[in-house]
């Protein structure tokens, strides 16, 4: 009875080298470390000091916005009509959230 062979494997890592499909190009040298800066990227907010870092970073942008609210009267107008519309709103802490949202989407792909 035979063995399969399965996918080759790289001799330093010993994890299996990813197989392209026929056709796919490689991925440039600049591609692949901005790729891996992603993934570095990525890893790093999901750990406690990460987590914590972001935090505080969401908490100075939400108050920036708010502060930039403040000071532009179409802003206050749309703010205003959220109030009057009975919405409770933080705008600058919702803004965070949709940014947040964004950035993380365009980090897992790429």
């Amino acid at each position: 009875m035979g063995m399969d062979q399965g996918p080759p494997v790289d001799p330093v890592t010993l994890r299996p080298i990813p197989m392209r499909p026929s056709g796919a190009k490689k991925l440039s040298k600049a591609d692949e470390d901005a790729l891996g800066r992603r993934i570095a990227t990525a890893s790093e907010l999901k750990s406690e000091h990460g987590s914590l870092l972001l935090e505080v970073v969401k908490d100075r942008l939400s108050s920036r916005i708010e502060e930039m609210i403040s000071k532009d009267p179409a802003a206050m107008a749309y703010v205003q009509l959220l109030h009057d519309f009975g919405q409770a709103h933080q705008a600058g802490k919702h803004a965070v959230a949709k940014l947040g949202e964004r950035y993380m989407k365009e980090l897992a792909m790429g």
